[in-house]
């Protein structure tokens, strides 16, 4: 299931022109949502190591059969029958573009590919499970905008939003401002 927040964002990104995606504005209202349920215990990997953890030997290899085993295993002990959860972003999020031809944007050290898609396509549904996809908050602007855009729309196209549970728009941002990588 994807979150109704996520996805309202992820249709803005998708639909809107690129012009009116120079700035934005979000209004969050705080709720109380309750316990976390027991299949968020689950794993966060890294962009770069997706392709890696879902196959044997990596791009071009089968699904791993003992990640699902194990998934599943979690999942039974939880006793949620909805699946385990993967998270695909952390730090390298912030390092990584889906950029399928050309150059990379500066400080770039990672090129999410169609490959890298599919393996989640392809592993996935073996443990009835979904994910979280982290995209980067690194590159301000039009830029910035259009590579979230093209990771998205390349997502929705390639493994479809029916196996993401939601999309987080950058990690520890706040790190950019240290770096002096962007403004405050």
């Amino acid at each position: 299931m994807f979150s109704p927040c996520a996805a309202a964002f992820a249709a803005a990104l998708l639909l809107a022109p690129a012009s009116a995606l120079d700035s934005a504005s979000f209004s969050l209202t705080a709720t109380r949502i309750g316990a976390v349920p027991p299949r968020f215990v689950s794993f966060s990997i890294e962009v770069g190591s997706a392709p890696k953890v879902f196959l044997v030997g990596g791009l071009g290899g089968a699904p791993r059969a003992s990640l699902a085993r194990l998934l599943n295993a979690l999942r039974a002990a939880a006793g949620d029958a909805a699946g385990a959860m993967i998270r695909v972003g952390g730090n390298s999020a912030d390092e990584s573009a889906y950029v399928p031809s050309g150059d990379l944007p500066a400080g770039t050290t990672y090129r999410i590919t169609d490959a890298d898609l599919d393996s989640y396509v392809a592993a996935v549904p073996l443990w009835n499970g979904s994910l979280v996809i982290d995209t980067t908050l690194r590159y301000v602007g039009a830029q910035g905008t259009a590579l979230d855009v093209a990771h998205l729309a390349a997502v929705a196209k390639r493994v479809g939003f029916a196996l993401v549970e939601g999309v987080e728009i950058g990690n520890e941002v706040d790190l950019f401002f240290e770096n002096g990588i962007r403004n405050p």
